[in-house]
């Protein structure tokens, strides 16, 4: 019960974010906007896979090789890197770009 009312409390918080980033998208009761729903499911997608411990697979086989390869880069040249992320997603990858000392600047 405590964790259904937590992920309740998570789900609305994105919800109310969504309606705050995307205040174009209209709002719908019924069952045939599946428009709307679509673009609902992919952020929960793409929320499970960059910031829950279910995604770590799935990220560690995308994101490893891209960071690796910065990781060969001198930690005191990575501080002038501006790193561009197309696609990003709920912004997992720039957030682990950044935090290796890299600009990052994403895109969804």
């Amino acid at each position: 019960e405590e964790a259904i009312q937590t992920n309740g409390k998570i789900t609305n918080l994105i919800a109310n974010l969504a309606r705050k980033a995307f205040s174009n998208l209209k709002a719908t009761t019924t069952a045939n906007s599946y428009g709307d729903l679509g673009r609902v499911k992919e952020a929960l997608k793409h929320f499970v896979r960059d910031w829950s411990t279910d995604g770590e697979r799935e990220r560690a086989k995308i994101f490893s090789p891209i960071l690796d390869v910065l990781r060969e880069v001198p930690a005191d040249n990575r501080a002038d890197m501006r790193v561009l992320v197309p696609g990003s997603g709920l912004g997992r990858l720039a957030w682990e770009i950044f935090e290796l000392g890299s600009s990052a600047e994403w895109h969804y």
